[in-house]
């Protein structure tokens, strides 16, 4: 994420309020679970719809991080002990 982007993000929170987006981000993660059941149930997903809500998703994460003062560095520490957790329950398959 790019300075700019983060300025941007801030910007928003603060002009919205931290309550209204994370409704917002309810709303955002639940248009994209909607794409991804399009894509299972009728085989049709369209990549540009998934692009675009995958980019809303990952913008509104992003504000999370924000309102919870959750740092980069903590959440790719999580993800990674997450990425690492999986690939030895598949190893011992």
């Amino acid at each position: 994420m790019t300075t700019n982007q983060k300025t941007k993000i801030q910007t928003i929170v603060h002009y919205y309020s931290p309550l209204h987006q994370k409704q917002k981000a309810i709303e955002e993660f639940i248009e994209l679970i909607e794409v991804i059941i399009k894509d299972i149930t009728k085989d049709n997903c369209q990549k540009t719809e998934l692009l675009s809500e995958i980019a809303d998703a990952s913008v509104m994460l992003e504000e999370l991080k924000l309102i919870y003062g959750l740092n980069q560095k903590d959440v790719t520490k999580e993800i990674n002990s997450k990425l690492n957790r999986q690939i030895d329950r598949i190893s011992k398959l």
